[in-house]
């Protein structure tokens, strides 16, 4: 175990903390509770991604010894043309994709120092932190299907779906029809069907 991969271990550590103590109120025990089989799921795949990769990264490092750096871990990435597919496609996801994503979905769902994610994936695994990533976002939805009441599915006008806009809905699509549409389009079959016959009769 070389001093960087330590500092780099360490590192780790720490950042994945930090991103557990703020959002500790997750965690506690008035959080999402014990953790659910999905949760779970992300933790053993993000578990078992970091702990493959840390193996080749410390037999890169003692392969290239003082040489080891960011910089000749991205250049050795690009050995051939299948490489060079597979490279791009990760550092387009780790370094823009992601940060993007948790900083942006996160901060939507209230996660707190979302930007914290992309910072463990430089210490740790791309696969790590978006695995932990979706497990703190698992918990978060669990807190707020508990807080927050259910909400009944809408229509696009935002009515309730089985029942059709009625003219005293406040905001309906009734209010914005025009008058000679607004008049007849929600009335009854029974009502038109009288309607034209007292038209006819007369």
């Amino acid at each position: 175990m070389t001093t960087q991969l330590l500092v780099f271990g360490v590192l780790g550590v720490l950042t994945t903390a930090y991103a557990v103590w703020a959002n500790r109120w997750l965690f506690g025990e008035q959080g999402a509770g014990s953790v659910g089989v999905i949760e779970a799921a992300f933790y053993v795949s993000g578990v078992v991604s970091v702990c493959i990769g840390w193996y080749f990264n410390v037999r890169y490092t003692h392969h290239v010894g003082s040489q080891a750096s960011y910089v000749a871990y991205t250049k050795a990435l690009f050995a051939n043309f299948a490489a060079d597919s597979a490279a791009q496609d990760y550092i387009m996801v780790n370094v823009v994709l992601l940060p993007l994503w948790t900083v942006v979905d996160g901060r939507r769902r209230g996660i707190r120092s979302p930007w914290i994610f992309f910072v463990v994936s430089l210490f740790t695994s791309l696969a790590f932190a978006m695995a932990f990533y979706l497990a703190v976002v698992e918990r978060q939805e669990r807190v707020r299907r508990r807080t927050e009441p259910p909400v009944a599915p809408r229509r696009w006008d935002g009515h309730p779906i089985g029942r059709r806009p009625r003219p005293d809905d406040a905001g309906s699509s009734y209010d914005r029809l025009p008058r000679s549409l607004s008049r007849t389009r929600w009335r009854p079959a029974a009502a038109r069907t009288s309607s034209r016959a007292d038209r006819s009769a007369t």
